[in-house]
């Protein structure tokens, strides 16, 4: 593993052309093409991996589906009491550790602590997904005001390309990062309609089935961060 391997201001496709990945786990995740494409990018490298015992920390289960075979255990306060910033475990108890769309929940004092524990607990990888950069912030208000999508990081400083490297290389971790879903892309999508709506749904499923052809570029509105233990 590469430090750097991609910046993240780099355009890059964020996924080979995959028709069959996309029927495979359309079933699955049908109501966010971002959430969908980003689980099984993510559940295919844990897979790939090998790794059979896993903490998400923040997660709700959603991955589950995605992840045949493997032990997920859940970190998320709201779900089991269990703050990724404080885990009940021993050091070195999972497989790997993996969190999506919650690095940037954690208020901005506490992410430390929070990379720090995930690093603690896993044996080997660590692997993030979350909305990157603070321009990003303008589609969450805009998501707010056009669709009633308010979530709590639209009040929490996002996660900085300053913050983030600073954090890494001053873990003397190896790491890369890969950009994943382009900020055009997201705002349109947020957009399109009203969250929990039955035409969303069905939009949003038409997209999951064929989003791994369609071949977004551009800045990224989420990136994708896989640490390896030194």
């Amino acid at each position: 593993m590469k430090d750097h391997i991609l910046h993240p201001a780099a355009s890059s496709a964020a996924f080979a052309p995959r028709p069959d990945r996309a029927a495979k786990f359309a079933e699955a995740l049908d109501y966010w093409p971002g959430k969908f494409s980003e689980h099984s990018f993510l559940a295919e490298r844990i897979l790939e991996l090998g790794y059979k015992n896993v903490i998400d920390c923040g997660g709700t289960g959603s991955l589950k589906p995605f992840l045949p075979g493997v032990n997920l255990t859940l970190a998320n306060p709201a779900i089991n009491g269990i703050d990724g910033s404080e885990l009940p475990f021993e050091s070195d108890s999972f497989d790997t550790a993996i969190s999506t769309h919650t690095l940037e929940h954690v208020v901005l004092e506490r992410r430390g602590a929070f990379l720090d524990e995930m690093l603690r607990v896993s044996r080997n990888t660590v692997h993030l997904i979350f909305p990157f950069g603070e321009e990003n912030s303008e589609i969450d208000d805009a998501k707010t005001e056009f669709v009633y999508n308010s979530h709590q990081h639209d009040k929490t400083p996002r996660v900085t390309p300053e913050w983030l490297f600073a954090a890494l290389d001053g873990r003397n971790c190896k790491y890369l990062t890969k950009p994943l879903f382009n900020r055009t892309v997201h705002f349109l999508l947020a957009l399109m309609l009203p969250i929990n709506t039955d035409k969303k749904r069905r939009i949003c499923r038409w997209i999951n089935e064929r989003w791994d052809v369609l071949n977004p570029l551009g800045d990224p509105y989420d990136i994708y961060v896989e640490i390896e233990k030194g």
